[in-house]
């Protein structure tokens, strides 16, 4: 992460700072969804914080939404005791195993019928268990619940509080009484509609009268201070440590601008309020009051990439919901993605492409080693993958910004919004994106989803400049070099800068077809006068690739012998950091030109062009007449040509 964007706290877990939005995937001991549309959700718990013990009395309006009639319901909740089951006011009757509970009807239910049961219980909410419990039900100075587990074979965790059909298809709305001792403050999800004391007891009443998610309703308890704040008319609210209150002011100032950029991207923001309680792990999505990590907030000056990610989930997680785990990348991808958005608004173009570079790096260097290739959609989740691999963010991410070069602005972001509008406060899969995006672009994009999403892998390009002594148009190969036993040939629009011997360069784009060779002729240039040619020069392309020059009769050319190994301090900053480094790695003694390159192809710094011995060497550049912004850092030899991108503040 560089200082053009808002540093956050990394760790190899990151994922225990900034879970997101997760969906349930259908085991033996779940609630059957296809069965029942629970819509809505009315309930008081009452929470004894010394004996860590709740009492529970819900009840759920619930239709019939099977094709023919009900004989019984079954609901998700664990480890509770049962007091009383009522349906439609009588005393039913039920079976339950600790894990799922399965009323029996006094009457069948026809199918579009509604009715209301109501569940009077009571127990110790837990948390999912294992080594490093995330999802759940916590206890402490902060009582607070996670909406999702880590390792818990359901991976929607509120089933263990409140009964529930717990899968992420099944919204509804939700009326619900917290009750605790008087003194801590109940921070929820909606709108607080009524806080009563009583008899050394204070009731909070939080409403949501917008479709939630069942992983999506929260509460935190604590010794929180609320402070207050707006956006265009918009509640905002922040539930703090009271020592702390007067910080979170200027920590949480940086919101308004998220919002800013996110409305302007995605659309009017979708709920009556933003919200963010500080609760020891995190961070989580959780509707309109988002878990935040304490260690986010204690650790940096102000709010940054993480509570980015997390509002933008308010948009896609919250108010579009993946109908199925299978398609999670598209509430975590799109988190992502929403963070280089954000990048973008800070430090402009330059920041949006280094933090796609940096995120498509991540995943294929440090997420694929970690877990292995596996594709978007439909994901493994056993070991060393997981209900939520990192692939599924930083992929996701990376996909997000392909699509969008591939589509342009215009079309791109449209489709985003005409997305959000026809499945706003439901769900939607990986199709029905792909159709969105397709009606927005007016072309088919199933190439693009069934490479990117559907598949596994990257293509592996071996860029081949033709070397001809005649005055023939410049030739370039591009070869896919990946295992095609395991990975498919990806079509791919590209960008391909050709740099002239004169030093001036020509951007083209090409369209990369699925084909193992493919070779394109640039009639506006001759062979002769190109010096090298650059594939994809701003890396938007989740890729790895190699340059090799041959002759007419394709031999081929020897291996390397210059590489670019580091440039640094990066990004650059002429007066912070006086003398920009670069090292480069020489394997014989060889002639090398470093030099720097505008947006425009101009060369506009030399740091080195010369005979240089084998060896390593280190070149320096003083970049005090550069402009702050993207330049193009290349270093040209017999060996051929590679390129960095060079972000002057």
């Amino acid at each position: 992460m560089n200082n053009l964007l808002q540093t956050e706290i990394e760790t190899p877990m990151r994922l225990f700072l900034t879970l997101f939005a997760l969906l349930i995937f259908v085991s033996p001991l779940s609630a059957e969804s296809a069965l029942i549309d629970v819509a809505h959700y009315r309930a008081e718990v009452r929470f004894d914080l010394a004996a860590r013990t709740v009492t529970g009395d819900a009840t759920l309006t619930i239709r019939n939404a099977a094709r023919g009639d009900l004989s019984e319901i079954p609901l998700d909740l664990v480890g509770m005791n049962i007091a009383s089951v009522e349906v439609s006011g009588q005393i039913a009757t039920y079976r339950y195993d600790d894990a799922l509970l399965t009323i029996e009807l006094p009457a069948v239910l026809p199918a579009g019928d509604t009715t209301e049961i109501r569940i009077r219980y009571s127990g110790s909410p837990g948390d999912e268990g294992g080594n490093f419990p995330w999802g759940g039900c916590h206890w402490g100075s902060v009582t607070y619940f996670m909406g999702v587990g880590f390792t818990d074979l359901n991976v929607s965790m509120m089933r263990r509080w409140l009964p529930s059909n717990d899968i992420p298809s099944d919204k509804a709305t939700f009326d619900v009484s917290f009750v605790v001792p008087d003194g801590p403050t109940v921070a929820g999800s909606g709108i607080l509609a009524e806080h009563a004391s009583s008899n050394g007891e204070s009731s909070w009443r939080w409403v949501e009268d917008h479709p939630t998610a069942t992983y999506l309703f929260t509460y935190a308890i604590s010794d929180y201070a609320i402070v207050e704040d707006e956006w265009n008319g918009i509640p905002m609210q922040y539930y703090v440590p009271r020592a702390d209150s007067l910080r979170a002011v200027q920590y949480f100032s940086t919101v308004g601008g998220m919002m800013d950029v996110f409305t302007q991207r995605f659309g009017a923001y979708p709920f009556d309020k933003v919200g963010y309680c500080i609760t020891p792990i995190g961070s989580m999505e959780h509707q309109t009051m988002i878990s935040y990590a304490a260690q986010l907030f204690t650790g940096l000056s102000e709010a940054g990439t993480t509570a980015a990610h997390e509002l933008s989930h308010m948009w896609w997680g919250d108010w579009v919901t993946c109908t199925d785990f299978r398609d999670a990348w598209l509430n975590e991808g799109f988190a992502v993605f929403s963070e280089m958005l954000y990048a973008e608004h800070l430090g402009g173009r330059a920041a949006y492409i280094e933090s796609v570079r940096s995120t498509g790096q991540t995943y294929r260097i440090s997420d694929t080693r970690n877990e292995g290739i596996f594709p978007l959609f439909d994901f493994p989740r056993a070991a060393p993958s997981s209900n939520y691999p990192s692939t599924i963010y930083h992929k996701g991410g990376a996909v997000m910004a392909m699509l969008r070069d591939v589509m342009g602005d215009t079309a791109f972001f449209d489709g985003l919004r005409a997305y959000g509008q026809r499945h706003a406060y439901g769900n939607a899969t990986t199709m029905e994106f792909r159709q969105d995006m397709e009606d927005s672009h007016g072309s088919d994009l199933g190439w693009f989803f069934d490479e990117w999403v559907i598949a596994a892998g990257w293509p592996e390009y071996t860029v081949q400049r033709v070397l001809d002594d005649s005055s023939t148009p410049l030739r370039v190969r591009i070869q896919q070099t990946q295992d095609q036993a395991k990975y498919p040939l990806f079509q791919m629009p590209m960008d391909l800068i050709i740099i002239r011997n004169a030093g001036d360069t020509l951007w083209k784009r090409i369209d990369s077809k699925a084909e193992e060779m493919q070779e394109f002729s640039f009639p506006e240039v001759t062979a002769p006068e190109v010096k090298n040619v650059v594939l994809d020069p701003w890396n938007i392309v989740l890729k790895r690739i190699s340059y090799r020059t041959v002759g007419v009769e394709d031999v081929p050319a020897a291996l390397p012998q210059v590489v670019l190994t580091d440039l640094y301090p990066h990004p650059y900053s002429p007066q912070r950091d006086g003398a920009l480094a670069v090292r480069i790695d020489i394997r014989r003694d060889t002639r090398v030109t470093l030099c720097v390159h505008d947006l425009l192809g101009r060369r506009v710094a030399t740091l080195h062009e010369g005979d240089l011995p084998a060896g390593t060497h280190t070149l320096h550049l003083n970049g005090a007449s550069l402009a702050p912004g993207v330049y193009m850092l290349l270093l040209n030899s017999d060996a051929g040509t590679q390129s960095r991108q060079l972000i002057v503040d």
